[in-house]
């Protein structure tokens, strides 16, 4: 386990006791929220629970959320060939249980950039083909209750 201010972050294999495994509530509300991740960050989300950073953007939702591998651009690995990552999808849900304000290395003294601490991953079974949008956008219960079932 790493310390990031007062905040823990585990390492693949490592209890996160302090998070609690929560179930994906797919009855009432408008939809699932969900972000686009561009591979392979958004596969290495699923696989390692533990900040994820994301460069300048602050959020104030915590809970359920909805991975989705953001459409392949000029420059990623190649779709369609063994062992390469899977693009345009919804892949699974984690617990975004904080984000965290840290100093950007690269930024001037006046950017701050965030840390997203997720915990609680799991994977669909079968990636469920989606267009993604930019920000936190939500997707309706029905496209992906089977999927949240099945986990």
């Amino acid at each position: 386990m790493h310390q990031l201010g007062h905040y823990s972050i585990f390492r693949p294999g490592e209890a996160a006791v302090a998070m609690k495994e929560a179930k994906v509530k797919v009855d009432g509300g408008r939809g699932v929220p969900a972000v686009s991740i561009r591979q392979p960050q958004a596969t290495a989300v699923l696989a390692h629970p533990g900040p994820f950073r994301h460069p300048g953007w602050r959020t104030d939702y915590r809970g359920p959320l909805l991975i989705h591998a953001a459409k392949r651009l000029a420059g990623d690995p190649p779709a369609g060939k063994v062992a390469s990552p899977t693009y345009g999808a919804l892949l699974g849900v984690v617990d975004l249980v904080d984000c965290v304000a840290n100093d950007r290395a690269d930024g001037g003294p006046d950017e701050v950039g965030y840390v997203w601490v997720f915990g609680n991953p799991r994977s669909f079974a079968h990636p469920i083909a989606y267009i993604g949008r930019m920000g936190l956008f939500e997707v309706a219960r029905t496209v992906v209750a089977d999927a949240i079932a099945d986990l």
